[in-house]
Parts: C-alpha cells; structure tokens; sequence
C-alpha cells in the first residue's frame, strides 16, 4: 500500500494486535498462522487484513476469543464447524479509507461470511469510514454474510449494529442465518448509515 495521510485505527485494547499472515487460509488456533507467533487471547485484537486476498479460517470445534476482530481489505469466511467465537468488544468489516501521496485514494472493501456457529460481539460496524477525493467520497466497504446453507449460522450483538458507519455496509442473512440483539443492561441499536457519508442495506 502506498504511503497515505490516513492510518488505522489504534482501538483501545489491554492484549496485543495479532496480524493474520496465511493467504490459504487455515487454522485459527495455529500460532504459525499469525504474527506475532502467538495464539489469539481473549483480550488481543485478532486482525486480518493482507490486501484483497480470499481465504477460509477454520476453527476446532471449541468457544474462541478476542477483544476485537477487524476485517480490513480481504474476503475471510469463518468455518466455525459448530464452534463459537466471542468478540469482547468490536467486529469491524471494513475499516480503513484514506488518500495517499502524492495524488490517489484507497478503501478497505472486507468481506465476512460466518458459517455454521455463532459470532458473538458487543458492537458490530460495517463499513467504518470515509474520506473526501476531489469532489468524490470513497468509502470503505464491508459486508458480513451470515450464511445458514451448511447448519445453524447466527450474529449476536450486545450494544449495536452499524450497518454503514461513514462507510458502505451489507448485512446478508441467508439459508436460515440469524441475527440476534441480546443484552441485560441496555437496547441495542441498529443503525443504517449511521453518519451523514454511511450507507447501509440489510439483505434477509
């Protein structure tokens, strides 16, 4: 990526930023797939973002964690196989728009598809943000598909949902996906184009 005026976001965390490395896809729970070489913890954030590369991730058949979950500007599907995996904080889908010097643009375009178990988070944003280009706003792009077709497939959201933050975002529920708001303390909120540049659909 060239040189740009804009960065990603540092989210507030107490563990570390853990960068996927494999574009074949693999385990999740490989410490061989990840940079640092190191397994994700329920307080890293688990981020997977090599540059428009397509992938699967499987998961064993066990409850995983992680305080945070970004997609950047790849296409990931999450086989969970019957697991679950619990993100303390935030999913991001989407993140990064910016300009680059001296003259050009770039946006995030992320894709989630989770299948057959269950993604659990507090706050879900697709399609994070946006910049001005000339007379253009480019936005980062993310999709999540919660895809039913190979067994129960759900997305559980504590506090919110963001369907196009600044940026562009897609729910796609499919096959008999689910999307579940659950919380004791507070309502969640769904919004869709939550800010003045978000765009958002919802696709059941």
């Amino acid at each position: 990526m060239s040189s740009s005026a804009a960065t990603r976001h540092a989210w507030p965390h107490h563990g570390g930023v853990h960068e996927w490395t494999s574009p074949n896809g693999g385990s999740f729970s490989s410490a061989a797939n990840w940079n640092p070489s190191a397994g994700v913890g329920a307080n890293d954030t688990a981020r997977f973002d090599l540059g428009d590369e397509t992938y699967v991730v499987t998961f064993p058949n066990i409850t995983h964690q992680s305080q945070q979950l970004i997609i950047g500007d790849d296409a990931v599907t999450f086989a969970l196989d019957n697991a679950s995996y619990e993100v303390g904080a935030t999913v991001i889908v989407g993140e990064a728009a910016g300009t680059t010097f001296p003259v050009g643009f770039f946006a995030d375009t992320g894709t989630l598809t989770i299948q057959e178990s269950v993604l659990q988070a507090g706050t879900v944003i697709l399609g994070l943000a946006s910049t001005e280009f000339g007379d253009v706003q480019i936005r980062s792009e993310g999709t999540l598909n919660v895809d039913g077709s190979g067994g129960d497939a759900r997305l559980e959201f504590a506090s919110s949902l963001r369907v196009g933050s600044s940026g562009s975002g897609v729910l796609n529920i499919t096959d008999g996906g689910e999307m579940t708001a659950r919380s004791s303390s507070n309502n969640p909120f769904v919004f869709l184009g939550q800010n003045d540049s978000g765009v958002g659909t919802v696709n059941v």
